[in-house]
């Protein structure tokens, strides 16, 4: 519902409303929403963010994107490509980072009294990942082709990116995809169900290409909508 809210938010409703449907039919979405992890959950937090933001609802937006953070570490890409969107935006760029500073202070605090150590967390995430994880060592072509199983279309979000920067408040729906989508990419270990943070992006980007073709000519919107049919029933 969030991905239909920001999509019309940042398009129009119709893009919203196909953006949904495409994350709700995802297998590795629909997948993983079923089982307890914290990337549906910080998905929801990150996603609203962005949704307030676009309300112009700065403060909140920063609490949420905390929230985000403090749910899944990973989310800290998200906000940092965000930030640098509104980098220029001096007044609202202090209002969000006040918000997220207000979300995680409390938790740093507290793994200060805990451990001595205000970032204990964090080193023992990045110890974690550095010595183990390595059955799921991937080449820089796993997920281009795990989401050509997962979603046909999904090379659509190229034409998504190229037309999103010409829609004024598209960047805060770009920068976190590009970031996210890069570093998934560089990293050695590759799962699907890390790409899940990025999967509402990615299709509102797909969904606004989709649009796009549609217009054009009916023999594009005829394909589309077989496309799309299709989509549903092999999903």
């Amino acid at each position: 519902f969030l991905t239909y809210l920001t999509g019309k938010k940042t398009f129009n409703e119709k893009i919203g409303v196909l953006a949904a449907f495409l994350l709700a039919i995802s297998p590795t979405f629909f997948f993983f929403s079923g089982i307890m992890l914290t990337e549906i959950v910080s998905t929801f937090f990150s996603i609203f963010a962005i949704y307030l933001l676009l309300k112009n609802k700065h403060f909140l937006s920063g609490v949420f994107f905390g929230a985000a953070f403090m749910t899944r570490f990973l989310q800290l890409f998200a906000f940092i490509a965000v930030i640098l969107a509104l980098i220029y935006d001096k007044k609202n760029f202090k209002k969000i980072l006040l918000g997220f500073a207000f979300a995680v202070l409390p938790y740093f605090i507290l793994n200060q009294v805990l451990y001595n150590n205000a970032l204990f967390p964090f080193f023992q995430q990045i110890f974690l990942s550095a010595n183990s994880g390595w059955l799921n060592y991937q080449p820089i072509t796993y997920y281009f082709i795990e989401l050509l199983k997962d979603n046909f279309l999904y090379l659509l979000f190229i034409a998504g990116i190229v037309l999103a920067f010409k829609k004024p408040g598209s960047r805060l729906i770009l920068s976190p995809f590009i970031v996210l989508f890069l570093f998934f990419n560089i990293i050695r270990q590759k799962e699907m169900r890390f790409l899940i943070i990025l999967l509402p992006y990615m299709y509102l980007l797909v969904s606004c290409a989709l649009f796009y073709f549609i217009s054009l000519k009916k023999i594009f919107k005829s394909t589309a909508i077989f496309l799309i049919i299709f989509l549903f029933l092999i999903s």
